[in-house]
Formats: structure tokens, C-alpha cells, sequence
């Protein structure tokens, strides 16, 4: 499998870092905690994919059930399009209204323009097989699908 990729905008990264996100290009491994640890291993495992860039939280929360629990969803998808850039909340709230039918995921996403994995939720649909996108395509999804407990939080944290 091939994915097709355009190398990230300096700028539009330059303007990531400064609103608390990175694309880190290494870890200092000795001087690191057991988050960092995970956090260079995750950044690992989405470059193994495909793409350029990896953006991470200075806290990923999930970064230790992305690590056990998490797979590559198949690239098929279909648009359920909610408000721009709020993910998180679009999954949370459709998969309230349709938790017979999908599974709310998060995870990492890779943009075709720049390369880049970011931080994303969607829901899977099971009978399609597909993933359920609320923002804007991705060419890539890795992640997990949270247990009804998990999605029940989730949606509290972000409705």
C-alpha cells in the first residue's frame, strides 16, 4: 500500500509549535519519562505507515492504549460532515445518536497534504466496514475503538 503524501509547510508547522503542539523530530531517550518513551514509539509506529510529520499533544492522554490497543482502519470512508475542527466533539455526538451501528475511535489521522498525523476521533461504521469522517478526509487512520465505558467519557469530556 502506497500513500501518497506532500512535505509539511514550514510555517504552518513554525505556527503549530507556538499553540502548544510539535512535530518532534527526536527524543532525547535517556533524559526521558515513560510518556516521552511512549510518545517516540507512537511517532514511530504512524512514520512506519507513511507520511513526514508527526503532531503530538504535549500530553497525549490515550498514548499508552493507542500503543496496545491501536490498528489501522481501512482507508474507505464516508463524510457525515459536523463544525470545522472539532472532531472529538462531532465523534462524541454521533456516536451517541447511532451507538447501535458505530464505534467511536481516536487516534492519529494523516493529512495527503504535508504528510502529517494529527490527532483525530472518528467513528467506524460496522456494517460498511468504513470509517465515518466529520471534518476533512484523511488517507490514513490509526487509532482505537473505545469500549461503550470509554465513549460514554468521551462524550462527557467533550460535548
Amino acid at each position: 500500500m502506497l500513500l501518497r503524501t506532500t512535505p509539511p509547510d514550514r510555517k504552518w508547522l513554525k505556527r503549530l509549535r507556538e499553540n502548544g503542539f510539535t512535530a518532534r523530530k527526536q527524543y532525547n531517550s535517556s533524559a526521558g519519562t515513560k510518556h516521552t518513551l511512549a510518545l517516540a514509539q507512537l511517532k514511530k509506529r504512524l512514520l512506519g505507515i507513511a507520511g513526514y510529520a508527526v503532531i503530538l499533544p504535549n500530553l497525549e492522554t490515550d498514548v499508552y492504549k493507542i500503543l496496545q490497543r491501536g490498528e489501522l482502519f481501512p482507508l474507505k470512508y464516508k463524510m457525515m460532515t459536523g463544525e470545522p475542527s472539532q472532531c472529538h466533539r462531532n465523534s462524541a455526538l454521533l456516536w451517541e445518536a447511532n451507538k447501535d451501528k458505530v464505534n467511536l475511535c481516536t487516534g492519529y489521522a494523516l493529512s495527503a497534504h504535508g504528510g502529517i498525523w494529527r490527532q483525530h476521533s472518528w467513528c467506524f461504521h460496522r456494517a460498511d466496514n468504513k470509517v465515518v469522517e466529520t471534518t476533512v478526509g484523511r488517507i490514513a487512520y490509526f487509532g482505537y475503538a473505545m469500549t461503550a465505558l470509554e465513549a460514554d467519557l468521551f462524550l462527557c469530556e467533550n460535548e
